[in-house]
């Protein structure tokens, strides 16, 4: 049989460790759920689903992720470093506090890069299918492969050393620097600046400069 958890209101826990594999479903209903200490769910049995998932620790921490989610918004509030160590899909995905991130696989519908947020996100595969905001302009971003699929690019201007590729109908709305861009399908640069070290256009991709802004490619 499958347990189902409901939450009534927010609540605030020290610890949230789930490590047995019997199907369960932790239903928040529109509520936060806040951990404050340990984040560690390693059941692919187990479901999270309709409310916000909150991590706030203050100290070093190693976070697992490895669960279902179901209309789930993910938010890392947290002052210590934390390591995530699986691989992430989630619908909204905000990361506000210092996260590592080494080799994972990343889906969202969004993530946003906070004003307070410091990750450091390397070599990971990130495929976003709505939307990415930056709200920090110093984001330590290092060979990571992004693909956003008709999806709006915004937020402050950035300078990261990742690849990002473009499906779908795409805008961009902030000036960026990459290491890469490829379009396979189309992206409008709407008051934004583009400087990459590689362009690809794909057969039949279109990339349209529009209010006077320019596109830089350094090799």
């Amino acid at each position: 049989s499958q347990d189902i958890i409901t939450l009534s209101q927010d609540l605030s826990v020290a610890n949230l460790i789930w490590l047995n594999n019997q199907e369960a479903i932790l239903d928040l209903q529109g509520n936060t759920l806040t951990v404050t200490s340990n984040l560690n769910v390693q059941s692919s049995n187990l479901t999270i689903r309709n409310g916000t998932l909150e991590f706030s620790s203050d100290v070093q921490k190693t976070v697992s992720l490895d669960f279902h989610t179901e209309n789930l918004s993910m938010v890392f509030n947290n002052a210590g470093a934390t390591e995530i160590i699986s691989n992430i899909k989630v619908d909204n995905l905000t990361l506000n506090g210092r996260v590592d991130m080494l080799d994972r696989d990343v889906e969202v519908a969004n993530i946003i890069i906070g004003e307070e947020g410091t990750p450091a996100l390397f070599n990971n595969n990130i495929a976003v299918s709505e939307s990415v905001q930056f709200a920090t302009i110093s984001p330590n971003f290092r060979s990571n492969l992004w693909q956003i699929n008709a999806g709006l690019v915004s937020g402050v201007d950035i300078n990261i050393a990742d690849k990002m590729i473009f499906l779908g109908s795409n805008v961009l709305n902030n000036s960026i620097q990459l290491s890469a861009i490829e379009v396979i399908g189309s992206l409008v640069a709407s008051n934004a600046n583009i400087e990459s070290d590689t362009l690809i256009l794909r057969q039949g991709a279109t990339l349209q400069i529009t209010n006077g802004n320019s596109i830089s490619v350094n090799s």
